[in-house]
């Protein structure tokens, strides 16, 4: 497993998780939705993503993390999500 800096070049691959992230919370279904504020978020630089990808046969995206910059330094929120067949392979985040 890498794990990488996402870039608006990853839309792609981070916008149905971030969908399957904002459906788990009890939004409806929105994949263009998804995709419209990463590319936001990403573009205004207000918030980092990493992507865990698949370095292997499968070279997939496994989950990601996004941190939410602020405006006080010590202030932050993330959100993540890892695909559900995925977990117990090691990319799930242990908290």
């Amino acid at each position: 497993m890498l794990v990488k800096r996402a870039s608006v070049a990853d839309l792609d691959a981070v916008a149905p998780l971030f969908d399957a992230y904002r459906q788990f919370y009890g939004q409806r279904p929105d994949p263009a939705a998804a995709r419209a504020f990463l590319d936001e978020r990403l573009s205004r630089d207000e918030s980092v993503i990493f992507l865990a990808v698949d370095d292997g046969e499968r070279d997939e995206t496994l989950g990601f993390t996004q941190l939410y910059r602020r405006s006080r330094p010590a202030t932050a929120r993330a959100s993540k999500r890892v695909r559900r067949r995925d977990r117990r392979e090691g990319a799930h985040p242990r908290n």
